[in-house]
């Protein structure tokens, strides 16, 4: 790796560029959004996180160095938001003594951005695997940052080669939107006039236990579902069609991720997403005629797509911005792509999580990633509603009866604690008071075999429970609280039982009866597949996980 690349764990190395880019700037748009809330509300920022499995003979300090290069090329990473000025501004500075945390990924890590760094790296070894994990302020990044990270961190270690770029260089273009005149500026006066006497949000949340569910929609019912149009529009209909239906709001408003950037940002880490406001989706009651809506609805926000989200807030919040948040209650995310592989010399690498960015105040984050599969959707929320399950199930069911043209009709199948209606809306189940633990882990039955006793005993080790938390055998890994993280954990400590067991395994079967199908002593399993290289692309687990993942969650 060439040395100019390269800082040693002292910091020594690069102080020089450090310092030359130390004088402080503004904050951007997007930056400001992340950060005053947090220090005016005393309300921490979603981080973006991603984390990666990497199999092979790849060593610490092969990784640490990496980890130095992308952090030296990129001042963002190094920057901190000092707190002594009225104006909040970010400087760069120079990396700390290590750049690298031995140990447990958090993805919830709270930054102390005064004097810490806007990115936590961390490497922990878990028997044969290493989990690599990337936690991220959003003031120092969007989703498409995350996927530079990958590229760049795996370009360090391949090639000793970082692109390397300057956020700062585009906070000047960034700061000006936000300084247009809606009187002569038609795109800001476009909005400002449709989203007139918006309504609050129906659900506000407070921050708590972050839940998340899925399912996938297969490349059939997936091209059904669309009907030719862009896929943001169809996934725009049935997400307001079921925050409609089911008590969320009369009026949805649906905040659509636009990725802001142009040629020369296009390999820029930093903060520059900006959102398209949708609303009037929930007009029509046929599904393909609420498509074609959303389709023009959609055309028309790309069309004034130039003024940010950030301007619209506070004129139309004003100073209660802060605390009111975002102007929509649920944000989508539409990407192409698979998970992010990687093949290198001696070892491979693969995404098993990925969190993206929540806006501040926005009750529901849907990411649906388009691939040769069809559509993962997951749906992300800030405190874990009782709803939240029912909600996410209504959604593939709406999904899956439009696609084949039932949308409007009666009788589409329901599930357990949902109501639906002739138009496949739903009606939220709250459980009735007292009933809660019903519905809460136990379900199924104690275990009952040699094999459902083991994998339960191993969960509660890895998830640290109580003894009076109950594990069920229909409970799946992940109801129970554990997450890709502790899906390593549990394998090695099946491992040291004398039990193989693979990641994608607790994926594909999550539930303790199936799971526990699937153990078998060591010497009997078979060798580990390694996973061939692929695009970096968006984020997810491989195709053939995500559709077991997919159809497990959904039910």
């Amino acid at each position: 790796m060439p040395d100019s690349l390269v800082q040693d764990s002292t910091g020594r190395n690069g102080a020089g560029a450090a310092g030359r880019s130390a004088r402080p700037v503004p904050l951007a748009p997007a930056q400001q959004a992340a950060l005053l809330p947090e220090r005016l509300r005393r309300s921490p920022a979603a981080n973006l996180f991603l984390a990666l499995e990497i199999s092979g003979e790849l060593g610490t300090d092969a990784v640490r160095r990496a980890v130095t290069a992308v952090l030296t090329g990129h001042e963002i990473l190094r920057s901190v938001f000092p707190d002594d000025r009225r104006v909040p501004y970010q400087r760069a500075d120079e990396l700390p003594g290590s750049v690298l945390e031995l140990g447990e990924p958090d993805a919830g890590h709270v930054f102390d951005l005064v004097r810490e760094h806007p990115v936590r790296v961390t490497l922990q070894r878990t028997g044969e695997r290493a989990v690599l994990a990337f936690t991220v302020h959003p003031v120092a990044a969007d989703d498409v940052s995350l996927e530079l990270l990958a590229e760049e961190f795996f370009a360090a270690l391949d090639t000793g080669e970082v692109t390397g770029s300057s956020f700062r260089a585009a906070v000047p273009a960034l700061v000006k939107g936000m300084a247009v005149d809606p009187a002569t500026d038609a795109d800001a006066g476009y909005w400002l006039e449709r989203l007139g006497a918006l309504p609050e949000r129906a659900v506000p949340v407070e921050p708590g236990a972050a839940a998340r569910h899925g399912f996938r929609i297969a490349p059939e019912a997936l091209a059904d579902l669309t009907a030719g149009q862009d896929p943001a529009a169809a996934f725009a209909a049935l997400l307001a069609g079921a925050l409609s239906t089911s008590g969320l709001g009369a009026d949805p408003v649906v905040g659509l991720l636009d990725p802001a950037r142009d040629e020369a940002t296009a390999r820029t880490i930093g903060s520059f997403g900006n959102y398209l406001v949708l609303r009037g989706l929930a007009g029509a009651t046929a599904p393909r005629q609420a498509v074609l809506d959303a389709a023009e609805v959609l055309s028309a926000a790309r069309a004034h797509g130039s003024t940010r989200i950030e301007f619209l807030t506070h004129r139309l919040r004003g100073a209660a911005a802060v605390s009111g948040g975002a102007l929509f209650q649920a944000a989508l995310v539409v990407r192409s792509g698979s998970a992010v592989a990687h093949s290198g010399a001696g070892y491979t690498a693969r995404e098993i999580d990925r969190r993206l960015a929540r806006p501040h105040g926005v009750d529901l984050l849907v990411d649906v990633r388009l691939d040769d599969d069809g559509a993962l959707v997951t749906v992300d929320s800030p405190a874990a509603p009782a709803a939240l399950p029912e909600f996410v199930a209504d959604l593939e069911r709406r999904a899956l009866a439009w696609a084949d043209g039932r949308g409007s009709e009666a009788g589409v199948p329901g599930r357990d604690g949902v109501d639906v209606d002739a138009s496949g809306g739903i009606t939220l189940f709250q459980p009735p008071a007292g009933t809660a633990g019903e519905l809460g882990p136990g379900l199924g039955g104690p275990p009952q075999t040699e094999a459902e006793h083991t994998l339960a005993a191993a969960i509660r080790t890895v998830l640290e429970l109580d003894e009076d938390d109950e594990v069920g055998r229909e409970d799946t890994f992940f109801s129970l609280g554990g997450d890709s993280i502790a899906a390593l954990r549990l394998v090695t400590v099946l491992a040291e039982q004398g039990y193989a067991l693979e990641v994608q395994t607790v994926f594909g079967f999550p539930a303790v009866r199936e799971l526990a199908e699937q153990l078998e002593p060591a010497a009997e399993a078979a060798p580990e597949p390694q996973p061939a290289a692929a695009p970096l692309s968006a984020s997810g687990l491989d195709p053939a996980v995500l559709a077991a993942l997919g159809a497990k969650f959904g039910a």
